[in-house]
């Protein structure tokens, strides 16, 4: 019985294709943009279809798509705060009660450049617009567009984690910072080299980045000093918006019509070693395995298949780790980041 359970999670874990594949919950849409969820209800845009449109997640399989908002000039962005539900279209934001049913739409600031990265500090609501980012005071009778930063490439998705706002520049392929704090806020680099970055998600310290034309979902962390970006889902058909609910990763497909979900509990035991730059070889070895891509000092922890901590240590770019006291087996490197390396001692 012990070696059937050893042998399952082998198996389990050397088949993370297999457990962690991503589920298509709609389809046939016109370039679904951005998500929001409100409730068991998940929001979508469809910048082709002119429409705002919602699912019903708590109804069963297959869910069904209606409509909310027709008519509309191209919608990018929502957000909802409370019952009121804020959009982007293509010069103005404007806002609906979800509980009116007349459905009276407000505009709240007009005039702009394909506004987009709604999101929310203190009482003001913060976008993105042609090259820059702005805020408006949403207390206030006439809101006035107020400039925060400019100079960005294409910004796109605007992401807020305390006092430090996120900005993914889709023609820049990089994620900026600023502290709002601060005034003026200084922006600068996050991460660069990216694949046109379009969305934006923020989960248990992971800054995960939808990258439209890098056909990617690509993951860096915020306690790193010098983060770097590793891949997180590949061959995605245009992302461009991700939402968390109930531990599901929905996720926009624009290119393929598509909205798609995947488990992040499936993808917490993923073999991080097919989806980074980060190599560990030889694989099988003998007296030692070295790591390569490492950008900075790293501690890490080798593992049995049973989960038993073997040994433990720091490590940098292509330094070797020696295991020539090790048992042949399958083992387990795990670094402190989340990246998780199988290896075979011979």
């Amino acid at each position: 019985m012990k070696r059937f359970i050893i042998l399952t999670l082998v198996l389990l874990l050397g088949s993370s294709k297999l457990i962690s594949q991503p589920t298509n919950i709609a389809t046939d849409l016109s370039t679904p943009y951005r998500l929001a969820i409100h409730g068991n209800d998940l929001y979508f845009t469809q910048l082709t279809g002119n429409t705002i449109s919602k699912i019903d997640l708590s109804t069963a399989e297959p869910l069904t798509v209606t409509s909310f908002l027709s008519g509309l000039n191209t919608p990018k962005d929502i957000m909802i705060i409370g019952n009121e539900l804020y959009f982007t279209v293509a010069s103005k934001i404007s806002k609906i009660d979800l509980t009116d049913t007349s459905q009276n739409i407000i505009d709240i600031a007009t005039g702009l450049n394909g506004p987009d990265g709604l999101t929310l500090y203190g009482n003001d609501l913060y976008f993105s617009t042609g090259n820059k980012v702005a805020k408006i005071d949403l207390n206030a009778t006439n809101p006035t567009v107020i400039d925060v930063a400019t100079g960005f490439e294409t910004p796109t998705d605007l992401l807020l984690n305390d006092s430090i706002l996120f900005v993914a520049e889709q023609y820049g392929d990089k994620v900026s910072k600023m502290d709002l704090s601060t005034s003026p806020p200084t922006v600068t680099d996050l991460v660069t080299g990216l694949g046109t970055p379009v969305g934006l998600l923020l989960h248990a310290n992971n800054l995960y980045i939808a990258n439209f034309f890098g056909s990617s979902i690509t993951k860096i962390s915020l306690n790193d000093a010098t983060p770097y970006a590793t891949n997180f889902l590949t061959s995605i058909s245009g992302p461009s918006s991700m939402v968390l609910h109930d531990n599901d990763l929905y996720f926009t497909q624009a290119w393929g019509g598509i909205i798609s979900k995947i488990n992040f509990n499936a993808l917490s035991i993923t073999e991080t070693s097919k989806a980074t730059s980060i190599s560990l070889y030889p694989n099988p070895a003998s007296n030692y395995i070295r790591i390569s891509g490492l950008l900075y000092t790293t501690q890490y922890a080798i593992h049995s298949v049973l989960g038993t901590e073997i040994s433990q240590g720091s490590i940098t770019n292509n330094e070797e780790i020696d295991i020539h006291q090790l048992r042949k087996g399958l083992y387990f490197l795990s670094f402190d980041n989340g990246h998780v390396f199988r290896f075979i001692k011979e």
